[in-house]
């Protein structure tokens, strides 16, 4: 694992943010920099969300803080009573973490077993 100070953290995400911003080495544009107080987990999963949104990383990085299933809801996350089109922005069950293995691959390898809470 790669170790580093927090002021090299800091460092390098104001590095991204001075880009995406223009300022500082790349520009005259308003600053984006950030504050060692503003540098925190939830900055660090939004900024994430902000410069990876075309890198389909989004649904890892919720699994990988905490937040796909529990504590952390959007407008469409979670149905009041299962049917489509009825998402009100509440928890869902933790087994979304995991995808359900194709019944196709059953065909191909019958050893393999159900990802928990998936089976018939």
């Amino acid at each position: 694992a790669a170790e580093g100070t927090r002021a090299e953290a800091l460092g390098y995400v104001n590095e991204i943010r001075d880009r995406a911003y223009m300022s500082g080495s790349y520009g005259g544009g308003v600053s984006g920099r950030i504050t060692d107080g503003q540098l925190n987990l939830d900055f660090i999963l939004d900024e994430r969300a902000r410069e990876m949104n075309m890198e389909l990383v989004r649904r890892t990085d919720l699994i990988r803080f905490g937040k796909f299933t529990k504590g952390y809801n959007w407008d469409w996350k979670g149905s009041s009573d299962g049917e489509v089109g009825t998402y009100v922005g509440k928890d869902v069950n933790d087994k979304y973490k995991l995808y359900p293995i194709p019944q196709d691959e059953f065909t191909t390898n019958p050893y393999l077993t159900q990802n928990p809470d998936y089976q018939k």
